[in-house]
């Protein structure tokens, strides 16, 4: 059997690379323009984190509504990296990057596991890195 040719390993490959090329970029412009401060309803979160460096925060205050819902444990996760990081925001970025690449892995392995064709795998996970590390999710970051 012949060896593959360039443009079937780049066909093969190409996609894979391409694929960490979107979060490569987020992942770049996030650490050049991330600002350590509060951005729009995080300065509602001034009070609870004041609190937990008082060691006063209460169950209320981590249940309470917020807008239609109780985000508890966004807020946890939120005031956990305030106090590491002294409220450095550009902490909050970071992780909203890794939790976007940790739903990427999950992503490709959900196609891996249900996309009959194989070929069509690298494209499907292209387009879910395209979708997921897309510029228009701006407000995640």
């Amino acid at each position: 059997m012949a060896p593959p040719s360039a443009l079937a390993r780049v066909a093969r490959i190409g996609p894979w690379l391409a694929s960490v090329v979107c979060p490569g970029l987020i992942a770049i412009a996030v650490a050049r323009h991330a600002v350590n401060v509060p951005y729009w309803d995080e300065w509602h979160l001034t009070p609870e984190v004041e609190h937990v460096a008082q060691g006063r925060l209460s169950l209320a205050e981590l249940w309470a509504q917020h807008n239609e819902h109780r985000p508890v444990l966004p807020k946890l996760v939120m005031l956990a990296l305030a106090r590491l990081s002294r409220w450095d925001t550009r902490w909050e970025s970071a992780a909203s990057v890794a939790v976007a690449l940790a739903l990427l892995v999950i992503l490709a392995a959900l196609i891996a596991a249900t996309v009959p064709s194989k070929r069509l795998v690298p494209w499907l996970v292209l387009v879910a890195s395209a979708l997921t590390f897309s510029k228009g999710q701006f407000e995640n970051w």
